[in-house]
């Protein structure tokens, strides 16, 4: 990491690399932005030769196109020698030690990233350090990547605080996943222990959400206890998000997080609603008697969700649920209630749509009619079958032997 390189601008002597190709004049043709990406192969097959004029690329001056320097990094990272490795490894310094203005900053970001990545092809143990020592300068997506293609415990809590931003957060998620136990300890730290400096930030409770989302994938008995914990967390968010990580470990986790996955199914983000309807399904009864009584306490259910609910739950409760919420003063609420009831198909389903034939609402009298008409047709015509059966039935005893019957096959 203390190595240095001063670059020499034109003072490096042009050298020939595989078959006398002239490698400078080679690498020169990786800064043409069309034919620069599909010359990265031929420049990386020069080998050992071409690595100065490729280290003079990568570590030259910045510029908002990134492009150039990029496959030179990647060319490196294919060569892979002793020398080119080194050469990555300078020019992370080199670009982490420099004060550029916010556009060239993100181009040089990007160089730094390509430069991970081109690391990450065959890593050694001197890797892991300089990689650690760029993320604790700043958080970057494709080094979060390389360390945990590494298995390199000791990054942990610089992944965890890559957490708190937003362009290396998925990386660092994932990474952490890859890490796993050894992840649990310092992700419970930051799920559970809100700021000491008073009220949250927004990117305070994003971190700790974030944790929370890593540890319900790590699973395993050692992130049960942090889970549940944060559902009594005072903030929403993090309650909701303990609460469907506990509900993908099964009808056990779900009853333990009932209370919190009821608070869900009022998320306003659709994807939030459908994961704690699934969960709460599952338990069947259970969810029906939850969610009678929020909607006898007046609590924050949205009848919508709560009628998605219900109607994948076959339990005549589930049906009575369904039939108080065709009171419900909202026209929508009323049409999901009855298109709910026209599924159920039984009796006490059919007679609440005929109750809905006298709403008010003229498209919800329409519907509950169809509704009905059609149970009432689907229910002469099973008996219909069911008599046509039974008589072909009696028809079928009356003949004599078996070869005679209608239908089948004589031996």
């Amino acid at each position: 990491m203390g190595e240095r390189h001063v670059q020499g601008g034109g003072s490096e002597p042009r050298q020939a690399g595989l078959c006398g190709v002239d490698a400078s004049a080679a690498v020169d043709r990786l800064r043409d932005l069309e034919a620069g990406p599909s010359a990265v192969v031929s420049v990386a097959a020069i080998g050992s030769a071409a690595v100065p004029a490729l280290e003079e690329l990568l570590r030259g001056r910045p510029d908002s196109v990134s492009q150039p320097r990029r496959l030179a990094a990647t060319a490196l990272g294919i060569i892979g020698s002793r020398a080119a490795k080194s050469a990555l490894r300078r020019s992370v310094q080199d670009s982490l030690d420099r004060v550029l203005e916010p556009v060239l900053s993100l181009s040089e970001d990007e160089v730094v990233s390509a430069v991970a990545d081109a690391i990450a092809r065959s890593p050694e143990s001197e890797d892991a350090e300089i990689l650690r020592w760029a993320l604790e300068r700043r958080p970057n997506a494709a080094i979060a990547r390389a360390l945990a293609g590494m298995h390199d415990v000791a990054s942990i809590p610089l992944l965890v605080r890559c957490l708190s931003d937003d362009t290396s957060a998925d990386a660092a998620k994932d990474a952490l996943r890859t890490l796993g136990t050894p992840a649990v300890a310092a992700l419970t730290a930051v799920a559970l222990l809100p700021s000491s400096e008073g009220e949250e930030g927004a990117t305070a409770v994003r971190a700790r959400v974030r944790a929370l989302e890593v540890l319900g994938r790590i699973g395993g008995e050692a992130t049960d206890l942090p889970l549940v914990w944060a559902l009594s967390d005072g903030e929403r968010e993090v309650r909701i998000t303990a609460a469907l990580a506990l509900a993908g470990r099964g009808p056990v986790g779900s009853r333990v997080a009932a209370e919190v996955l009821f608070e869900a199914l009022a998320d306003e983000r659709w994807f939030v609603g459908e994961e704690a309807t699934a969960a709460l399904a599952a338990l069947g009864l259970e969810t029906v008697r939850y969610v009678r009584r929020f909607l006898r306490s007046g609590g924050s259910l949205l009848p919508l969700r709560a009628v998605a609910l219900l109607r994948q739950i076959p339990d005549r409760e589930a049906t009575d649920a369904l039939v108080h919420l065709a009171k419900d003063p909202s026209r929508r609420v009323r049409l999901a209630v009855t298109e709910a009831l026209a599924a159920r198909g039984n009796e006490d389903a059919r007679q609440a749509l005929k109750r809905l034939t006298g709403d008010p609402d003229r498209v919800v009298r329409m519907r509950a009619h169809v509704a009905f008409a059609n149970g009432d047709e689907a229910s002469r015509a099973g008996g219909f079958l069911a008599r046509w059966r039974e008589r072909r039935k009696r028809r079928c005893t009356q003949v004599e032997g078996p070869g005679d019957r209608p239908g089948s096959i004589s031996k």
